[in-house]
């Protein structure tokens, strides 16, 4: 049976920083394998140890000097195309914030429910799992995040209200790191969801639709109030209720001063 990898990270693109979203994409382990090799071997012709989309964005670290408009959109294309050629599909999940906030000052939705990051995550898999079961159903998928504000618990109790908690637990990697021979190691996959955030245009996410390479999910309030009742969450003015009510109580049992 063959496996599936699937690499995702928390992505704000510039031209909607008032949604969180999680996006990355899908490929068999061999394409992955061979997309490390020729991912890495693009970014030495560049004289580049890593590709961080934020140092990329914001014109610091490895772009701080030498990347005028032209030679940073013949990196992003080739690296756009190396993309392209070697993942299955890529999906994108994201939530406005403004809808996360007002769900969660009326329930008790992140303490009980997830983050944005967990929420954004488990609807990928969801969706995931949903396309590689149509399309390549004799194929298992494993799930890497980006390590970072994010617990397993919280994909487990989206995905068991979205009754998808079958499959292989998700694993949370960084970046980067070092070695116990201190050398640098890169998770490049996680790399290539960076241009999610070093879309500044929009031209890779449209590149990716007119493909019909990208799944796109967009978390309303509804939806939001969707999981709230599948979860049973409760109302946060029930839980200060509740709370007042314990304290009374203990403060009937405590004896007389």
């Amino acid at each position: 049976m063959a496996m599936c990898v699937g690499y995702f990270e928390r992505t704000r693109a510039a031209a909607n920083p008032e949604s969180f979203a999680v996006s990355g994409y899908v490929s068999s382990k061999a394409r992955w394998r061979e997309f490390e090799t020729c991912w890495s071997r693009a970014l030495r012709r560049e004289t580049l140890a890593a590709f961080k989309a934020d140092d990329f964005s914001r014109a610091i670290g490895e772009f701080a000097t030498g990347w005028d408009d032209e030679r940073q959109r013949a990196l992003i294309e080739t690296l756009r195309r190396l993309t392209e050629q070697h993942v299955f599909h890529a999906f994108s999940c994201a939530v406005r914030l403004e809808d996360y906030d007002s769900v969660d000052a009326e329930y008790t939705f992140r303490e009980t429910a997830a983050g944005p990051y967990g929420l954004c995550a488990a609807l990928v898999m969801v969706n995931v799992r949903q396309w590689i079961a149509a399309r390549h159903p004799d194929h298992l998928t494993l799930f890497v995040f980006e390590a970072g504000d994010i617990d397993p618990r919280e994909l487990r109790r989206i995905l068991e209200v979205e009754q998808a908690g079958q499959g292989e637990p998700a694993q949370m990697w960084p970046r980067e790191w070092v070695d116990e021979r201190g050398r640098h190691r890169y998770l490049r996959p996680l790399e290539a969801c960076g241009l999610f955030e070093a879309d500044r245009n929009g031209a890779i996410v449209n590149r990716l639709l007119e493909r019909s390479l990208l799944d796109r999910e967009a978390v309303d309030r509804d939806r939001l109030l969707r999981i709230c009742d599948g979860l049973k969450i409760p109302h946060r003015c029930d839980t200060a209720a509740a709370a007042k009510r314990k304290t009374l109580e203990i403060r009937s049992r405590s004896p007389s001063e």
